[in-house]
């Protein structure tokens, strides 16, 4: 399966866009998504797109449902309580709420549509080959001192990882892994324990799949043009 997960109505901390801006990254990243529509189709691949910000009762925009085919499963409801304090805690919420669904499938390509797709070669190399498959992010900016000093960096296990200047983990608006352990993930968490405790899922899923010796690929591009919302601008990854 593909899950697309929008938030188009985010009342996240530290989120900057919204309204008119977020909607149009959204048709933006929506509309050169479904560029490769046949390719999922043939494939047999099930594809849902999910907003936890939007009732199930409420329709989504004109201009977002002009955006999907009609192969596109949609599943709305309004449950962002935890997601308006932490990101991560919005996604496992989400995944949580769809749980009944996600177990139905064995593989799982997540995607955020507000990227935009450069090109398609992640997701066909996942295709051609399914398996656990990420992008690690090299992130200096969790680094304190950052760059060329060696620095200790606490583990969720209690132990330490020495790193040079940066720490690696997981981006998440794009990667493809066996459902089985992503309801695992879920499962090992209380949200209000994550909400205060985990604040980076990145960093956290990938010492999930490290620390417990999950077999997982890595590929050096995403193929596509990540919205850095800090910077207000798009970074190609």
């Amino acid at each position: 399966m593909c899950l697309l997960q929008m938030c188009l109505k985010s009342t996240n901390q530290g989120t900057i866009e919204y309204g008119k801006i977020r909607t149009e990254q959204f048709i933006t990243g929506l509309t050169e998504f479904f560029r490769y529509n046949t390719i999922l189709q043939n494939n047999h691949v099930d594809i849902y797109l999910t907003d936890n910000t939007i009732a199930s009762d409420e329709p989504l925009p004109d201009e977002i449902l002009k955006c999907l085919p009609p192969n596109v499963k949609i599943m709305t409801f309004l449950n962002n309580k935890y997601g308006s304090l932490n990101k991560g805690c919005g996604l496992i919420e989400n995944w949580s709420f769809y749980k009944d669904i996600l177990v139905k499938y064995e593989w799982l390509i997540h995607f955020e549509p507000r990227q935009e797709l450069i090109n398609f070669d992640f997701i066909n190399n996942f295709l051609s080959s399914p398996r656990n498959l990420f992008h690690i992010n090299k992130n200096e900016n969790l680094c304190t001192p950052p760059v060329n000093r060696k620095v200790e960096v606490a583990n969720g296990n209690g132990s330490i990882d020495y790193v040079f200047g940066y720490i690696e983990e997981f981006n998440t608006g794009l990667f493809c892994s066996k459902v089985k352990h992503i309801i695992d993930y879920i499962n090992q968490y209380d949200l209000d324990y994550y909400v205060d405790n985990i604040p980076s899922i990145e960093r956290d899923l990938y010492l999930f799949y490290t620390n417990q010796s999950i077999e997982h690929d890595t590929i050096d591009k995403l193929g596509l043009k990540w919205h850095d919302f800090m910077r207000r601008r798009y970074t190609t990854l």
